[in-house]
């Protein structure tokens, strides 16, 4: 948290954007902000849960009407700034409860123009106003302690009769058994997850989609554990880069896709300087831009998974083998996601 007087400069030079603006920043700010309370207001409460407004998921409003409405490369750090600086003026706090991650909104933004809040209310169809007095904010922290335990449908495997839940620590999330305290077995992310894909195996998603090159229609062919995870009622960690776990992410499985799927194939990146698993068009043999064209996919099935559609997208669920360079390969895949959410700090 900031101090009082930097608290108060920063509110200052706000205020004086929204008269004489000279950058975005202060309206991705307010856009921030407004994103969260609309959240809060739909359940009437004063929180939310930090995975429902993630960059990620933000980030298409926070740029409407700016930039052409395209989020640039560097959106997830421009957005986390948004929320760095709401917390460190003491507009929003986080607060942790078992396995979830909240922000509450503690106040008002006080350096709009008169009329302003009712214009973002009314911008965003937000339909009621949220109460944020401190007794609510008691009562609502109250309410989350309540809230039962998520667990997940993987039993411990140390007293056999408790389910594995996410929860989070002093060192972040982790799994721990649902017995607790008669019994502490945990598993750290990476080995749970390990034990999730050789329990269930992993889903195979397809999208018809047409080559850029020639035209034609072809498959893109991708997993997203994310997608597995919340389909399942999977407990997970709210990291933001899980749109970043696809084809290429996982090489133990992306050995196996390509072992199966023959316009899955292997090829050098001049720019990346190395060699990764793409989509290949079957009729002119082009690759399908590994990045954007699957991120394309990521945002479809994320809307088709809001509309309880996205099974149909499922061409398989692949048995995943059980070894060490799976287990490897997702502790690498962890630690990165986990780097990232520490170094933004907004949680």
């Amino acid at each position: 948290m900031w101090s009082k007087e930097k608290q108060e400069k920063q509110k200052e030079y706000f205020r004086e954007q929204r008269t004489n603006k000279t950058g975005n920043f202060t309206e991705f700010v307010v856009r921030t902000y407004y994103c969260i309370y609309k959240t809060c207001a739909i359940n009437n409460t004063n929180y939310c849960l930090v995975s429902e407004v993630t960059p990620y998921k933000i980030k298409n409003i926070i740029y409407e009407g700016i930039y052409g409405g395209q989020p640039d490369h560097d959106y997830n750090n421009v957005i986390n700034n948004c929320f760095t600086h709401l917390e460190n003026m003491q507009y929003i706090h986080y607060d942790n409860s078992k396995s979830r991650e909240f922000i509450f909104i503690d106040k008002p933004l006080d350096f709009l123009l008169e009329g302003e809040h009712g214009y973002y209310l009314k911008k965003y169809n937000i339909k009621n106003e949220i109460s944020l007095d401190k007794e609510n904010t008691i009562t609502m922290r109250k309410a989350i302690d309540k809230m039962p335990l998520e667990t997940t449908s993987i039993d411990c495997d140390k007293c056999h009769s408790g389910k594995y839940a996410l929860r989070v620590g002093k060192y972040g999330y982790f799994y721990g058994c649902s017995n607790y305290p008669d019994c502490k077995n945990t598993k750290n992310i990476s080995d749970f997850i390990y034990t999730y894909l050789v329990t269930n195996g992993i889903k195979i998603y397809e999208m018809k989609t047409n080559c850029w090159s020639c035209g034609k229609e072809i498959s893109l062919i991708s997993y997203f554990p994310e997608f597995d995870f919340i389909s399942s009622n999977t407990p997970f960690p709210a990291y933001d880069d899980w749109y970043t776990v696809k084809l290429g992410a996982i090489p133990s499985i992306d050995k196996q896709i390509m072992e199966k799927y023959s316009n899955i194939d292997t090829r050098f990146s001049k720019l990346a300087g190395f060699s990764y698993p793409v989509n290949i068009c079957p009729h002119c043999n082009n690759i399908q831009g590994g990045k954007l064209a699957l991120s394309s996919m990521h945002d479809y099935l994320q809307k088709e998974l809001e509309n309880k559609n996205i099974e149909k997208f499922v061409i398989e669920k692949m048995k995943i083998y059980n070894n060490s360079a799976l287990k490897e390969d997702l502790k690498e895949m962890v630690s990165d996601l986990e780097t990232l959410h520490q170094t933004i700090g907004i949680f």
